[in-house]
């Protein structure tokens, strides 16, 4: 357990020297944020070169596309993921999807289930423009939750 932790942060700090040699940081990243990208791609296999991984505010998210990645490369990988509408309501603009994701390792072959949704109050303004855009958040949430 002890060496577990060493290695992450031996690993961490080579991925903060990388990046810096290498010019691979966006330069608004502050120090602070560098460090603790460097430690999250560690500590769970991620690579904050690759989109894993982003800061809002102060603090460290897994992209959407970090998680796909890690999922399909872990040693349980998804076998598959299918989306049902739930509940579209136009007139609310409340928009609902669920997620069902089957694994070999399923017991009895019964998915894992998620929910999501996106309605313009739970939304940034930029995203809640079009119904399209409200569904599209609601069907990455559900699949991002289910992944997860």
């Amino acid at each position: 357990m002890a060496n577990d932790v060493v290695n992450v942060a031996d690993k961490s700090k080579e991925l903060v020297q990388k990046g810096e040699s290498e010019g691979l940081w966006p330069q608004k990243l502050s120090s602070q944020d560098k460090q603790q990208l460097a430690y999250i791609a560690a500590q769970y296999g991620l690579d904050p070169f690759f989109g894993d991984l982003t800061v809002l505010g102060s603090n460290a998210y897994v992209t959407s596309s970090g998680l796909k990645r890690n999922a399909h490369e872990s040693d349980d990988p998804p076998v598959s993921i299918q989306l049902e509408a739930v509940n579209m309501d136009y007139n609310k603009r409340h928009f609902e999807y669920k997620a069902l994701l089957w694994k070999e390792s399923s017991p009895d072959n019964r998915p894992y289930i998620e929910y999501g949704e996106a309605s313009p109050q739970d939304c940034n303004r930029m995203i809640s423009g079009s119904d399209k855009d409200l569904k599209a958040m609601a069907r990455t949430r559900a699949t991002n939750r289910v992944i997860r």
